[in-house]
């Protein structure tokens, strides 16, 4: 019974390996291995069944051979085929990276060299391959084969990778640079303006991204660079924009003011309501520093303040005033913001309020206390005394461009005798003049220190200043 049993078992494990066969048909049925295991196993069965089971069990045992033969055979054109498959992955893969410049790359050539390294190892793994029949050894070594091709498709990726983000990186460095150079200008125009001061916080983000960017240009990190360069250029701008802002506000605001004073609030209350809205909505927009509605929001009051005739004022007469740091003079005073906005109209106030100085054939000698009428330049209302606690509007400098264009020269800045308010101004582009009336003008004394006793001896009497067209004097 048992010797059946035995007998029978065999047969039953040659059907089952007949049917794990049956899976693999597609691979095996040109194999003669795998044919022969098949008349075998039919041969086995028909001994079986007439119960001859020596018989039986013999041919069972000779088709249990050579199906494991036509199985290992099998399985070796399986690993064959991954392994070809994954060769092909990786020619393409690779000859994808030498069409993009990768072998020449200064970034991806040395990833593309372990690439071909990988492919090429591959090749020798099958070929030995193709040398060995046993089937562990024969599998180990496609294995092998599969897992350098692997690599070789994964190292030729990453060679083209690093050569097109290695040429995105250096497209970027003409660019980089003249964002660097453009965020330099900027911040020299807005010291240049006043409306940075060396070291404060806006100088102080602007130039540290301006290092960083100098310093990734400088390891040809364009892309780095290209990013803290336009990082450096949107915040000049915004701090300008800012500026901008600001001014606007407050020349809305005092036209508000002065609107209200002057009884547009009842004479004509929806545009003076529509004024105040809009300045309302200028100082919410510029206290959350969106610095675009603001400016939107205070050009609109303003273009209502225009209409109904109701412009800023701004002050009309000016008191010298003693500030160790930077002193007040002619030119600096013409150039706050409520008076002229750019000190070479430093000869205007000179020429109003000559009568009225201690020396007046010498404008470098103005003294703390001396009050000086500011002249209208362009029709701007101006009213009362300059006060440090009030706010004013600011006198437009563009509108007086013609003006300028005018003159001929420019005489020389007078020196200062007392300082200057440290707060900052908003002085907008200067208006066009002869560049050397300009040149002579920066060069001309600043500072002096006013005489402690009576006049100097032999004064140099200044040249006669140049009078502008539609000026009143």
């Amino acid at each position: 019974m048992s010797t059946l049993l035995t007998r029978s078992l065999t047969v039953i494990a040659a059907f089952v390996l007949a049917a794990s066969l049956a899976s693999a048909q597609s691979l095996l049925k040109d194999n003669p291995d795998y044919k022969k295991a098949q008349d075998l196993q039919k041969q086995a069965k028909a001994m079986f069944d007439q119960g001859e089971y020596d018989k039986g069990n013999e041919l069972a045992k000779q088709a249990q051979t050579y199906s494991k033969k036509a199985k290992d055979s099998s399985m070796i054109m399986f690993m064959k085929y991954r392994a070809n498959s994954w060769k092909v992955r990786a020619e393409e893969q690779i000859g994808y990276a030498s069409l993009k410049g990768a072998p020449t790359n200064e970034a991806g050539a040395a990833v593309f060299s372990q690439a071909t390294n990988y492919y090429q190892q591959g090749n020798i793994k099958v070929l030995a391959a193709e040398k060995v029949n046993a089937w562990p050894q024969v599998s180990n070594t496609y294995v092998g084969a599969i897992t350098d091709y692997s690599n070789a498709s994964i190292k030729g990726i990453e060679s083209k990778d690093l050569a097109l983000a290695w040429e995105r990186k250096m497209a970027l460095m003409g660019p980089s640079r003249e964002l660097i150079d453009k965020a330099q200008t900027n911040l020299a125009a807005l010291k240049k303006d006043r409306i940075v001061d060396k070291d404060d916080d806006d100088d102080k983000s602007v130039t540290a991204l301006i290092t960083d960017a100098e310093a990734a240009y400088s390891n040809r990190a364009y892309d780095v660079a290209y990013t803290k360069g336009k990082a450096a250029v949107d915040l000049t701008d915004q701090i300008r924009k800012r500026e901008e802002a600001n001014n606007l506000y407050s020349l809305a605001a005092a036209g508000l003011d002065g609107a209200k004073g002057s009884g547009f609030d009842t004479s004509k209350p929806q545009e003076y309501q529509e004024i105040e809205n809009n300045v309302n909505n200028a100082k919410t927009a510029l206290d959350k520093e969106n610095f675009d509605d603001s400016i939107r929001f205070s050009k609109d009051a303003l273009a209502t303040l225009e209409k109904i005739g109701a412009g800023s004022i701004l002050p009309e007469k000016y008191t010298v005033r003693l500030i160790p740091k930077r002193r007040d003079c002619l030119w600096r005073i013409a150039e706050y913001h409520f008076v002229y906005s750019n000190g070479i109209y430093w000869h205007v106030l000179y020429d109003a309020n000559k009568s009225t100085l201690k020396y007046p054939d010498n404008p470098h000698l103005i003294f703390p206390g001396q009050v000086f009428t500011i002249p209208s330049l362009r029709g701007e209302k101006r009213s009362g005394m300059f006060d440090e606690n009030k706010r004013y509007g600011t006198f437009n400098i563009r509108q007086y461009t013609n003006a300028i264009r005018a003159a001929s020269t420019t005489p020389p800045m007078p020196a200062a005798t007392t300082a200057a308010p440290v707060t900052k101004t908003n002085t907008a582009a200067a208006p066009a003049v002869k560049k050397e009336a300009l040149k002579k003008a920066e060069a001309a004394p600043k500072t002096q220190t006013p005489p402690k006793e009576a006049i100097p001896a032999k004064e140099t009497k200044p040249k006669e200043p140049v009078r502008l067209p539609g000026v009143r004097y």
